[in-house]
């Protein structure tokens, strides 16, 4: 089994991660993108919207799975769940700009994520819990991806909480998607794995920077977009990615 490139992937998130938030962290003090910890004696002012360096190095790192792993051509489903993860990270990025009413932040998530319940259905891979629902997996994959994005911005609340329970549901589905073999979503998992690795490092007990909902929301909607595209019903339109990975031999 060769894990070489998932893990290289993994490997140059974490040091875009590292490398980039210093100087983010900088730039932001003495902004208006700031918050109190109420965790610490005399609440001191803390450079929020640290989401920014955990979705560039993740994206990096993508970007060595690419250019290695996934063949351009037959990745119509992989890509559109890139497009799903990015657009709920944009949208954590609107909500620490501009503190977008809560209804914004179910209703784009959803719209953005669209593209990948569409490439689903598309497919014809619209079995749920074993039942063919036809043309509404087009609108339950959003949902989906929508409720956990939201559902991760919400058990956000203290120093590392948010990034390390990410990092333990990450590392989790990639032990159980080696054990099962559905390990299609494995190219979205090692560079979030990665990313939010080096951001804990910055982020746990005292925080340097806090994620803002840019960091919340495309953490719970990238391990949702992970977890669709690793179903068993995708098994025979995405067994491309075993095969360019070499994990035949698992």
């Amino acid at each position: 089994m060769d894990l070489l490139v998932p893990v290289a992937a993994a490997m140059v998130s974490f040091v875009a991660v590292y490398l980039f938030l210093p100087w983010l962290i900088r730039s932001l003090r003495g902004t208006s993108l700031v918050g109190r910890d109420l965790n610490k004696p005399h609440t001191p002012l803390v450079p929020e919207m640290g989401g920014i360096a955990v979705i560039l190095g993740f994206y990096v790192g993508v970007a060595i799975l690419v250019a290695f792993a996934i063949p351009v051509s037959s990745g119509s489903l992989f890509f559109a769940a890139l497009s799903a993860c990015l657009g709920a990270g944009v949208v954590g990025l609107m909500d620490d700009m501009f503190r977008l009413r809560k209804r914004y932040k179910a209703i784009l998530p959803f719209v953005l994520a669209l593209p990948l319940g569409a490439v689903l259905y598309a497919a014809k891979n619209t079995a749920l819990l074993g039942i063919d629902i036809g043309v509404l997996m087009a609108f339950a994959v959003p949902l989906g991806v929508t409720s956990a994005g939201n559902a991760a911005n919400m058990l956000e609340g203290f120093n590392g909480l948010g990034a390390g329970l990410g990092l333990i549901m990450t590392s989790s589905l990639i032990a159980l998607s080696l054990l099962t073999g559905a390990q299609e979503g494995l190219f979205l998992l090692f560079p979030l794995l990665g990313a939010l690795v080096a951001f804990l490092l910055f982020n746990r007990f005292p925080a340097r920077v806090f994620p803002g909902d840019s960091m919340t929301l495309f953490t719970g909607a990238t391990i949702a977009c992970a977890a669709i595209i690793s179903s068993p019903p995708l098994k025979h339109t995405a067994r491309f990615s075993l095969h360019q990975w070499s994990w035949s031999s698992f």
